[in-house]
């Protein structure tokens, strides 16, 4: 897609002589269907947000706990960083129960962590990882989008290949949820370099940290070089 922007099962251990049960969870929704997300272009050459064919209005909040003090709080999306906050999947479906949806972050290593782009077995075996989850949660109806990297090319990391490789593969296995890239601020130069060497990305992420009036700054920018035609301020 090319936009114009978990029953349990028992796990038994024997430690220092001692049977200790443990327990793992596995999706409760595993007949559903995916709900196609899409951004759609407005006659008036603005665009919107569409899931199930209907607009979506994206308020956000980073994080996998206190579901119910989000909605609460008007929430209807949850931006998570790595497989691991999905909890084996329980996330998605607590999400789902309370009418929620998640941006289902996909974390890509970063340079100051020693993950060496370089090195394609490396990133070989990221892309591997990467994929299994998607493959796994992709049909799950409280999935939003996949967000693919937070940060990753921070200090002078260049995941831009390993980005577009995720995102291509994305478009490929699961043409019903956009993708987001999540970067560190908004400068021209490193929208430019996204656009260019990360195009399959549909939509761009950014993280500001900062006051709302940032939000004009980065909108300028993002219009000025074009790289999506939809913007996410995801912190």
């Amino acid at each position: 897609m090319k936009i114009p922007i978990p029953s349990r099962r028992v796990v038994a251990t024997l430690l220092s002589c001692t049977l200790t049960v443990g327990l793992v969870y596995a999706p409760q929704i595993v007949s559903a269907q995916a709900i196609p997300v899409q951004v759609q272009e407005r006659d008036d050459g603005s665009f919107v947000l569409l899931r199930g064919g209907e607009p979506y209005e994206v308020r956000g909040a980073s994080g996998y706990e206190f579901l119910d003090e989000a909605v609460a709080a008007g929430v209807t999306t949850l931006r998570t960083w790595g497989v691991r906050h999905l909890d084996d999947g329980r996330l998605l479906d607590e999400a789902h129960e309370r009418g929620l949806t998640v941006l289902v972050g996909l974390w890509l290593g970063h340079k100051r962590d020693g993950f060496d782009y370089g090195k394609p077995e490396m990133v070989q075996r990221q892309f591997e990882e990467k994929a299994a989850i998607i493959r796994r949660f992709k049909d799950h109806p409280a999935v939003l989008a996949w967000g693919v990297g937070n940060e990753a090319e921070a200090r002078g990391g260049k995941p831009w290949a390993a980005i577009e490789q995720l995102a291509q593969y994305i478009d490929e296995v699961d043409p019903a949820h956009p993708t987001v890239c999540i970067i560190a601020g908004a400068s021209e130069a490193k929208l430019r370099i996204l656009k260019e060497q990360a195009p399959s990305i549909d939509i761009v992420g950014v993280n500001v940290y900062r006051a709302y009036r940032v939000y004009f700054k980065v909108r300028n920018e993002h219009d000025k070089i074009g790289t999506a035609n939809f913007l996410f301020l995801v912190e």
